[in-house]
């Protein structure tokens, strides 16, 4: 096939899961195609979308602005004169002075995406269903007959479902979901569209293999999400309260805006420790150290956490959402999402023999490299796209 020409499209920041999406499709695509990333929210020089490649050609939107619109960077650069503050002149363009009519960022940010698009041959939306930018992006490259794919991220909400947004998506040549979930509820939806079915993996892949599969009884369990409401990490914790197994231990990798209230509501437990952020390249360090993931969010399209301890021979609890249940069939261990069905799943774990945990480590372990490897996920993509 000849040299194709890919823009990906994305609301990706410095950190975050579709960043490694983003990434993992663009090293996949420049193996043997150009392809440029850009930004539909803030750029950063050490943007985790640079994890697999260094030179990936990689920028945002409003960085675009700010270096082709002169009346937009000085008065850009006028407000930053007058408030300093640490952030790159390209993270403020948006300001009371480039709102003004007479310079209109949003025409400015029109200006960039249709040039943008213009340039080249096929076009990878990476984002939620109904993010900014989605609907002009999609009917930009549809009047230019550009090929669009959506690589759907998130949970698809039923009031994104809309006779109005069918009217624009219905101009999507293929969808690419994380979970049978998803696909069903957009395939009804925009039946006349493909959709295809792609899982994420276990990137930095090696080193997780490289852990051996718990062959021990089971002492450790452990979180790693943002501790946000949706990540139901309190469940976790009042769940382990309520076992009083006193050699069990939980572990707890992340921050975020519950961050406080979790530790006052895990105060006085000594066995329940809280770790911090982790570093996505050491991720892998905090499987290895663990014995049973616990995921027990309301809204994932994955979550990359799962396939991860699979990769690692981690056993898992887990509620039914994002893509758990296509990436676990007849799985013993998910649990309904009460606390009190949360607490008899962790007890009947602690209540195993090491040999079964090794079984079912195993099994996981298995299933991770015979459908969610890096070799595998890699060829689906690229049997979709090129």
């Amino acid at each position: 096939m000849s040299k194709q020409r890919f823009l990906i499209l994305s609301p990706i920041n410095k950190y975050g899961g579709v960043n490694l999406d983003v990434g993992f499709i663009g090293s996949l695509l420049e193996q043997k195609h150009e392809v440029r990333v850009l930004s539909l929210a803030r750029y950063f020089d050490d943007s985790s979308v640079f994890y697999f490649n260094e030179a990936l050609n990689y920028t945002s939107l409003d960085k675009l602005v700010y270096e082709t619109s002169f009346p937009i960077r000085l008065l850009t650069s006028l407000v930053s004169w007058l408030k300093p503050l640490a952030a790159s002149n390209h993270h403020r363009v948006d300001n009371s002075l480039t709102r003004l009519p007479i310079v209109s960022l949003a025409k400015q940010r029109q200006r960039v995406l249709e040039q943008e698009i213009a340039s080249y041959d096929q076009l990878i939306l990476c984002s939620q269903l109904t993010s900014n930018y989605m609907k002009a992006a999609i009917e930009m490259a549809h009047q230019l007959k550009i090929p669009i794919y959506f690589r759907t991220t998130g949970q698809i909400k039923k009031h994104e479902l809309t006779p109005e947004n069918a009217e624009w998506l219905s101009k999507v040549k293929t969808f690419i979901h994380h979970s049978e979930k998803n696909l069903k509820t957009i395939a009804h939806f925009l039946p006349a569209a493909t959709h295809c079915l792609v899982d994420q993996n276990a990137y930095n892949e090696e080193r997780f293999l490289e852990i051996p599969v718990l062959q021990s009884e089971l002492k450790r369990f452990y979180a790693i999400s943002r501790l946000s409401p949706l990540k139901r990490t309190g469940q976790i914790i009042q769940a382990f309260q309520e076992l009083q197994y006193p050699l069990a231990e939980l572990h707890i990798y992340g921050d975020g805006e519950e961050e406080t209230l979790l530790k006052q509501q895990a105060e006085g437990c000594k066995n329940i420790h809280f770790h911090g952020a982790i570093d996505f390249k050491g991720i892998h360090e905090a499987h290895a150290a663990n014995d049973c993931l616990i995921i027990a969010s309301t809204i994932e399209a994955g979550p990359y956490t799962g396939v991860e301890a699979m990769a690692a021979g981690r056993l898992i609890i887990s509620s039914r959402v994002g893509a758990m249940e296509t990436r676990l069939p007849d799985y013993p261990f998910f649990y309904d999402g009460t606390v009190n069905d949360l607490k008899e799943k962790m007890k009947q774990m602690l209540d195993q023999e090491a040999s079964k945990n090794q079984k079912i480590a195993e099994k996981l372990r298995k299933r991770y490299t015979e459908n969610y490897s890096e070799v595998a996920i890699g060829k689906s993509y690229l049997d979709i796209l090129v």
